[in-house]
C-alpha cells in the first residue's frame, strides 16, 4: 500500500502548496454547499479552508468545553480550529495528516491556537494513546485509505469509554467495473474509494463491527460529478497509479456524501 499512500500524499501536498483543491468551486461555496456557516469560515485563519471536505461533522459533533478532540486527516487544519473554538482554552484538539506540506500549512495557521497540535501520521495507525480523545472527526479523508475498517477501529482504539464519533466520508453506490478483468497493479486495487462499492448499510455494519455502537447515518446526499475526485487526486490516480478512465468515471458519476456518528460504550 505503499506506493499508494505515496501517491496521495504527493497529490496532497500539490493542494497544500497551491492553496485550494480546484478551480470548480471556491473553498467558501465548497464549505457553504457542505454545511458550514460563513460566520465559521470567517473565524479560521486564512487557508485553513481548502475546500476538501464532503460534508459538516462538526455539525453533528457534541463538543464540550475541556474535551480533546481528534480530527482524522486535519488538511490545513479548517476543522481543528473550529473544534478549538468549542473546547475552549481548558480543551485540546489534535490533527492527524500523513502529508508533511499538510501539517506545514496547518502549523503555521495555527500560531494563535495554542491548544491545537498536528502530528504526522497515518489515520490507520494513529500517534496517539489509547483511551485518550472524546471526540473523533473526520472529514473526507478516510475513503484515501485502502482500508477503511482498520481507521475505524484505530478511531475506537483511541476513544474514551463514552466518546463520540462524528465522520463525513464517501461511497460509491454503482457497481464498478470488474476489477478481475483488468491488468492492475494490486496497489492500485486497494484504493479504497474506488474499490469499495457498496450500500450504507455495508459501511455502517463496518464500522458496527470495529467496535462502536449507537452508528447512525445523520445525512446522505449525492456529489456533483466534477466534485467527487480533486483534479490534483484524479490525475495522480489516473498518470501515476494507472487507474483506468472507466473506474474514475464510474465512480465519480455515482459518489454520495455521508455523514455518521457513533459512540464508544
Amino acid at each position: 500500500m505503499a506506493d499508494v499512500k505515496k501517491t496521495i500524499s504527493q497529490a496532497y501536498g500539490t493542494i497544500a502548496k497551491v492553496g485550494k483543491a480546484t478551480d470548480t468551486i471556491s473553498s467558501t461555496d465548497a464549505g457553504t454547499l457542505w454545511g458550514y456557516a460563513t460566520s465559521e469560515m470567517l473565524s479560521v485563519p486564512e487557508g485553513a479552508n481548502l475546500g476538501l471536505g464532503c460534508g459538516n461533522p462538526l455539525g453533528q459533533a457534541e463538543i464540550k468545553p475541556g474535551d480533546t478532540v481528534l480530527d482524522l486527516g486535519s488538511g490545513a487544519g479548517f476543522d481543528c480550529f473550529l473544534a478549538a473554538d468549542r473546547t475552549g482554552p481548558h480543551g485540546r484538539v489534535i490533527g492527524v495528516d500523513m502529508t508533511p506540506a499538510m501539517i506545514e500549512r496547518a502549523r503555521a495557521n495555527g500560531n494563535a491556537y495554542p491548544n491545537v497540535e498536528f502530528r504526522e501520521g497515518s489515520i490507520d495507525d494513529l500517534p496517539v494513546p489509547s483511551d485518550s480523545i472524546d471526540v473523533v472527526t473526520s472529514n473526507c479523508v478516510i475513503s484515501l485509505v485502502p482500508d477503511r475498517l482498520r481507521v475505524y477501529r484505530e478511531a475506537y482504539r483511541v476513544l474514551k469509554t463514552g466518546g463520540r464519533m462524528t465522520v463525513s466520508d464517501t461511497l460509491v453506490t454503482a457497481e464498478l467495473p470488474d476489477l478481475e478483468d483488468m491488468d492492475l497493479n494490486p496497489d492500485v486495487a486497494a484504493v479504497a474509494y474506488l474499490t469499495a462499492a457498496g450500500s450504507v448499510d455495508d459501511y455502517v455494519a463496518m464500522i458496527a463491527d470495529a467496535g462502536f455502537s449507537d452508528v447512525e447515518v445523520v445525512e446522505q446526499a449525492p456529489i456533483p460529478a466534477e466534485l467527487a475526485f480533486d483534479p490534483t487526486v484524479e490525475k495522480a490516480l489516473r498518470e501515476d497509479l494507472g487507474v483506468p478512465a472507466a473506474i474514475i468515471d464510474t465512480a465519480a458519476g455515482s459518489m454520495i456524501s455521508i455523514s455518521v456518528i457513533a459512540k464508544k460504550a
